[in-house]
């Protein structure tokens, strides 16, 4: 069973025919919980750790920055991707630093998308986070994470650019140009 398939996904929305057409859309690719308000996210996510959070940015009670940032405190590599319907520039540019914007109505296609490439994202930084502490992968791990200078790959996923090293480690030559 690949990793995305017990990955907790948690949608906050106050909507209830949206949310049940995102989790309807969604039930494939992980375990969905639906929250009605954030306060309602808080408590699931107090007892359950969500891979990755959808956020309407109507709710009543919070605004999805605000609740973004309480639930990150628990879970620092969340990943998130936020609801909404406006068109107004003004009103997306608040919203596109918490994650990538999906315009209401959004298909079910578009959604499971958004959701796997989070999902990946969140897998890709938790490995590099293992390379960092010089933990390896388990041996018997689902999916292979190579490093090859400036390109991280994950197997079955498209590769993602790194920056560029600033210079060569002492005592080290440098590593060839292609």
């Amino acid at each position: 069973m690949p990793e995305t398939e017990s990955a907790l996904i948690l949608l906050v929305d106050a909507d209830a025919a949206a949310a049940q057409a995102a989790t309807r859309a969604l039930l494939r690719d992980g375990e969905v919980v639906v929250a009605r308000s954030a306060a309602h996210a808080l408590r699931v996510a107090g007892k359950r750790q969500p891979a990755v959070v959808l956020i309407d940015d109507e709710l009543p009670d919070a605004t999805p920055g605000a609740l973004l940032a309480d639930l990150r405190v628990a879970a620092p590599q969340l990943r998130a991707a936020i609801f909404t319907r406006s068109r107004d520039p003004r009103h997306t540019s608040k919203l596109s630093p918490l994650g990538p914007l999906l315009m209401k109505p959004i298909d079910a296609v578009r959604l499971r998308t958004a959701v796997k490439a989070l999902l990946r994202l969140r897998e890709m930084a938790a490995g590099v986070a293992r390379m960092k502490t010089g933990e390896l992968p388990p041996e018997d791990s689902r999916r292979r994470t190579t490093v090859r200078r400036e390109r991280v790959e994950l197997d079955g996923a498209p590769p993602v650019s790194l920056p560029a090293p600033a210079a060569a480690t002492p005592g080290r030559p440098p590593e060839p140009k292609e």
